[in-house]
């Protein structure tokens, strides 16, 4: 059973030109996805171990980007200008971003 949408408001896309400062980081939630993931295998088995086999229950925690087009997209790590004149303590650069089909999202938790 899918859960409902945590957020009824999307969060706001970070334009590639458009300077945030480190403060404002709070206006993207820190979130948890919890998702399917595929899961193979390359040895033998029976039918009954192929019946019985579970998709993997993966959990990804970040900042939200974005839920739109069918994808959830978060980032859990960000650099920051500092050292350059008037751009100190404003992100320049986003990592740790991992892009998920929402499809496979099964709970999306807003972490405090």
């Amino acid at each position: 059973m899918r859960s409902k949408r945590l957020f009824r408001k999307k969060a706001e896309t970070i334009q590639p030109d458009k300077k945030i400062h480190k403060e404002k980081i709070s206006k993207y939630p820190f979130v948890e996805v919890h998702w399917l993931d595929i899961v193979g295998e390359a040895g033998w088995q029976t039918f009954d171990q192929l019946h019985t086999s579970q998709l993997g229950r993966m959990i990804s925690r970040g900042w939200l980007y974005s839920t739109d087009k069918g994808v959830t997209r978060i980032f859990s790590d960000y650099g920051l200008k500092d050292k350059k004149e008037g751009d100190e303590g404003y992100i320049e650069t986003i990592g740790g971003s991992t892009i998920i089909p929402n499809s496979v999202i099964t709970k999306l938790i807003r972490i405090k």
